[in-house]
């Protein structure tokens, strides 16, 4: 457990430098200038006992092999977000700290807190969390939002190399600079795969039932095209869930940018099996790009219950007076990703 918190402690997510209220320092000083935030946490790990009233907001997300509820509880104090999955706990949320009670078994809280548990804290921060990926490119970061298991992390994945780093994978969170200009900082190294995706773009022939790290073999799309996986390391997220995690953190690769990096653009990805060409990219109305950032938070309509949902609104309006949002549809299938990436790469830089 030490082991999971020290390497927590290293690892801004999001803009937000953890610190541990035990040593009151985080493990390393420097981090804390490349960070928006520095927010003090307390892990305890015991038997976790679910808060007696009822949930303000709740989600439960089933799929084949699993089951998740999370639940959202106000008290006096602060929020509880609770969290019961392959890994079970809650997160006390208030503005200032965030207090982590969580079962020993199971799935570690770390991978709930780069996502959800952040992004609570983040949202009452006035910190909008939207459900995308973020690329960067010649210095400038790029969102791509979609719903879930519609291809987000394939095509970012695929993206990397050739200038193409990733930056987070599943969530980002905008920071405001400005007026208008606005900041993506890069969470942990790591992109989640489904196995038929994993397989392709990395390489490695993955059994879904094998729970031990794999390198990647030297047959990747991406290797067709030089670029070199020969050093990531998958691994199941848990045993019930069929998604791969893929560790981009190595010294002898460049497929991540752990800079904060300005935003430049949003794609909402529009994959397609009825296509006549490959891609086709047009820009968004404001009221629709809007609609589909409200679509595509990454709490869902918790922003109500939370009593945010307003001034959220309003920065995400914002955000859309000096930031593009582009509709890519595009065509579906691994074997269209190259011819899909030229393209949207090309439009990419015609953006700069």
């Amino acid at each position: 457990m030490e082991d999971n918190q020290q390497s927590l402690l290293n690892t801004p997510l999001h803009g937000v430098q953890l610190l541990d209220t035990a040593n009151k320092l985080p493990t390393s000083l420097k981090q804390v200038s490349n960070t928006a935030f520095t927010l003090p946490i307390d892990v305890q790990y015991s038997s976790y006992q679910k808060p007696h009233t009822q949930p303000i907001w709740q989600l439960v997300d089933q799929g084949e092999r699993y089951l998740s509820v999370i639940q959202l509880f106000k008290t006096e104090q602060d929020y509880t977000l609770n969290i019961e999955c392959e890994g079970t706990g809650s997160f006390a949320i208030s503005k200032t700290a965030i207090k982590v009670n969580w079962q020993p078994q199971g799935t570690d809280f770390k991978h709930y807190l780069q996502s959800l548990g952040i992004a609570c804290w983040l949202e009452l921060n006035a910190v909008p969390c939207i459900h995308a990926n973020t690329i960067s490119y010649q210095d400038q970061a790029y969102l791509f939002i979609a719903p879930s298991r519609t291809g987000k992390s394939t095509l970012t994945t695929h993206l990397l190399g050739d200038g193409f780093q990733l930056m987070t994978d599943d969530m980002a969170a905008i920071h405001s600079l400005s007026a208008n200009e606005y900041m993506i900082y890069p969470s942990w190294p790591k992109v989640r795969l489904w196995p038929d995706s994993a397989n392709n773009l990395v390489g490695a022939e993955i059994d879904i039932d094998n729970t031990k790290p794999m390198k990647a073999a030297e047959n990747s799309v991406n290797n067709q095209e030089s670029v070199k996986f020969s050093s990531i390391e998958c691994k199941k997220v848990h045993q019930k869930f069929a998604k791969f995690e893929i560790n981009l953190n190595s010294s002898d690769n460049n497929f991540w940018n752990s800079k904060p990096t300005k935003l430049k653009a949003i794609y909402y990805l529009d994959r397609s099996d009825n296509l006549d060409t490959f891609c086709h990219i047009k820009q968004l109305t404001a009221s629709h790009s809007l609609m589909m950032l409200l679509q595509n938070s990454i709490l869902a309509n918790a922003y109500t219950s939370m009593g945010v949902e307003s001034q959220r609104l309003q920065s995400l309006a914002k955000l859309l007076t000096n930031i593009p949002v582009f509709n890519i549809n595009y065509k579906s299938g691994l074997n269209y990703l190259p011819e899909v990436g030229k393209q949207l790469k090309k439009h990419i830089t015609g953006l700069s």
